[in-house]
């Protein structure tokens, strides 16, 4: 199945939709003219692969249009119609100027290069002294479509990053508590090897390389874990994949910075240890 739109001139470009074949709708495309379509890319290699389908022909398998050819006179790239987590479907566009149902509606599409909500005014104004009978039901922009479209995963997306968040600081807070106490049970070892010589910069890489461990521990799971969770994650992600390289590789160097600075403070404390405070600690 293929869905269809009637369109009219200058539709592509006041939307964006690159041109890939052939031309758009044109004013020349009226009732009494033959009959003509735009196809999306994904129309254009379903039914045609690899050959061009500018001037090929087909039909709308209804009663009142299946004996009426329609013309391929051009083919844009594909673009989402209701939603963008949805993959681009094959579609047709008609010319609005052919079409001989009676419409009660219609969409009118204006690129603009100022602010929308300033021109809509004016739009009103134009579209009133044209035939004050006209009504206008309602004006979006595009940025705001696209706003109501993903309303729901934005505010999955907050909530998401907000425990995210979260859990990063309760990962912190517990690091550095193991941390702590780890330097703490060691006061005496390492008093001792400050007393035999150690260096404030040894005792300082012994207390980090031990938190580097665990982290290291903790990616080394985390990975493949995220990895194996793929197919979960990826009906609640738009615009990348669940094993996003990138993003996988962000957040493994956001933990790691975040477990350093959290080791840090008392790997610092370790390094102040008196020597013979410590030798005397119980």
């Amino acid at each position: 199945m293929s869905a269809s739109d009637d369109v009219g001139p200058g539709y592509f470009s006041a939307l964006g939709i690159p041109l890939l074949l052939g031309r758009e709708v044109g004013l020349q495309d009226t009732a009494s003219s033959p009959r003509v379509a735009v196809v999306n890319q994904s129309f254009a290699k379903f039914y045609f692969h690899d050959q061009n389908p500018i001037g090929r022909r087909f039909s709308i398998d209804d009663d009142q249009r299946r004996d009426q050819p329609i013309e391929i006179i051009g083919v844009v790239a594909d673009s989402k119609q209701n939603s963008l987590r949805q993959p681009a479907e094959r579609r047709f566009y008609l010319s609005f100027f052919q079409e001989t149902e009676r419409r009660m509606m219609m969409n009118v599409e204006i690129s603009t290069m100022g602010d929308p909500a300033g021109v809509a005014t004016d739009l009103r104004k134009q579209i009133q002294s044209i035939d004050p009978n006209l009504t206008i039901r309602r004006m979006h922009t595009m940025e705001e479509l696209i706003d109501d479209s993903i309303s729901e995963q934005v505010v999955l997306a907050k909530l998401s990053g907000f425990f995210a968040m979260l859990a990063l600081v309760l990962a912190c807070i517990g690091l550095y508590g193991i941390m702590s106490y780890t330097v703490a049970g060691r006061t005496r070892e390492i008093g001792v090897r400050m007393a035999l010589g150690a260096q404030r910069t040894d005792v300082l890489w012994l207390v980090l390389g031990e938190a580097l461990v665990l982290v290291a521990v903790g990616i080394a799971v985390g990975v493949p874990a995220a990895i194996a969770s793929s197919k979960l994650l990826s009906s609640m992600l738009f615009g990348l994949t669940a094993t996003d390289p990138a993003s996988l590789a962000t957040v493994t160097l956001t933990l790691g910075l975040v477990a350093a600075l959290a080791s840090y403070i008392p790997a610092r404390r370790a390094t102040k240890v008196d020597p013979m405070v410590a030798l005397r600690y119980e």
